[in-house]
Formats: structure tokens, sequence, C-alpha cells
């Protein structure tokens, strides 16, 4: 479920910043879903959130596809039901290119959310401002802040396959090689996805709550893979993993 989803006839391909983008129907879907409690004020600021979800999971992989594209690792883009994958970015040789590629999403979405700050700041200080009532120009601000922000930070946590998780992974294994370092950042991933269960439960926010319990048995069943395979776990990763133009593959077209 964290690998590349299967192509369906209703996807949406383009290319942009020459870099091939596909949308799977999942992900509006999954997006709608994550974005249901906004229909409280409106339907049409469920229309507001796809909108700023659908940015800024594109910003966010555009930010690792570039900076991989600075290490010579060329990348594409696939948005589907968890959010976003840059594939091929990350196909270095070297622990701290991967780890820079992994850092460049959140840091994209953090400096979207630096800019949509400075423009919130700046209507605030206008002779009328905001006005005491939700705006639907406040609101979309807002969830901007939120998104890059808050779930920026989230996934800076050290749970695997997030970005932190990510950085998490290559940091212990540079510093420990030959299976231990994956095998401890798999157990950190682990603890830190349980104490988010618990904190999201005791806080009754079941989403959050079920989402880092999946990550949390996912990683756990990464970590039986070392134990039993430790010198051949690169060799289990997905194929875009392994090779960034397996999406060539099987007659596919952009």
């Amino acid at each position: 479920m964290f690998f590349e989803s299967q192509e369906t006839p209703y996807d949406l391909r383009w290319q942009m910043l020459g870099t091939h983008v596909r949308v799977s129907p999942w992900f509006w879907l999954a997006t709608v879903l994550l974005g249901w409690p906004t229909t409280y004020m409106g339907f049409q600021y469920l229309l507001v959130w796809v909108v700023c979800w659908f940015v800024s999971i594109l910003v966010h992989e555009f930010g690792h596809v570039l900076m991989g594209r600075v290490f010579g690792s060329q990348g594409h883009i696939l948005l589907y039901s968890l959010g976003g994958l840059a594939i091929g970015s990350s196909n270095l040789s070297k622990h701290w290119q991967r780890i820079a590629v992994s850092l460049a999403g959140p840091g994209a979405g953090f400096v979207l959310g630096g800019l949509i700050f400075v423009i919130y700041l700046a209507a605030s200080a206008e002779p009328d401002g905001f006005r005491e009532e939700p705006t639907f120009v406040l609101i979309t601000l807002k969830l901007l802040l939120w998104i890059n922000i808050g779930w920026g930070l989230v996934n800076l946590l050290p749970v695997y396959p997030l970005d932190g998780g990510q950085v998490s992974r290559d940091g212990f294994d540079w510093m420990m090689p030959g299976g231990q370092g994956q095998r401890v950042a798999f157990g950190v991933s682990i603890a830190v996805a349980a104490i988010v269960v618990v904190v999201a439960m005791l806080y009754q926010q079941m989403f959050i709550a079920l989402m880092f319990g999946i990550l949390a048995f996912y990683s756990f069943q990464l970590l039986q893979q070392t134990r039993a395979r430790p010198s051949s776990y690169s060799d289990d990763r997905a194929p875009w993993e392994r090779d960034p133009d397996a999406w060539k593959q099987g007659g596919r077209k952009w």
C-alpha cells in the first residue's frame, strides 16, 4: 500500500517542470474523505480543501524531485490514496544525498507555508482586516497553513515511510551499517508510531490513530524482514526504488 499503485483509465497525467505527474482517482476519494469535516461550514469548503491539499502535496513532491535532480536522479510524481510519491528521486548511492531529498519535500511545504503566513499577516494588518466571522479567504489561508506547516511537522516524525522515517533509516544505516542501523530505525519507528496512536486515541482522533497504527505494523513487518535477511533487505524494495525507470515498463504511456 506504500508503493506505486496500478494505473487506471481514470488517471490524470501531465508533464510539469520536466517531470511526469500521475494522479490516481483514489487520491481524490481519500482527499474528500479526509476533508469531509469541513462540510459543516458548507460543501464549498470541501472543494477548497481538495484544492489546498492537491496543491500542497504537489509542491511537497516537487521538493523531492527537484532536490533529486540536483544530484542527478530523475524522478516522477504519483499522487495516490496515501498522499504522494516522488518515485526515483532518492535512487542515490550516498546517505546524505537521500537525506537531503527526504528533507526537501517538507522544506518545500514550509516555504509555501511561510509565504502563506506572510500573506495572512499582511491581510490582517489592513484597516478592515479579517471580519470576526470566518471568511472564504481566511479559511483557505488557514487550511494551507495547517497542511504545509502542521502536516509537514508530522511528516518529519521518525516513522517509516514518512520523510522523517526515511531520514531516520538513512541516518542510522549511515552510522551503523550492515543492517543494524535499519533495525534501530524501524524500532524507533514502531515506538514513535505507538506513542502517536495512544495520544491520538486520548484526543479521539481516530483517523490519525488508525494511520499511525498501520505505519507501526508496516515498520514491524520491515523489522522482521531485516532480522531474517539483513544483508539483502535493499533487494526487497519496490521496483521503482531499485530502478527509477520501472514505470516505463509494461507499455505505460504518459
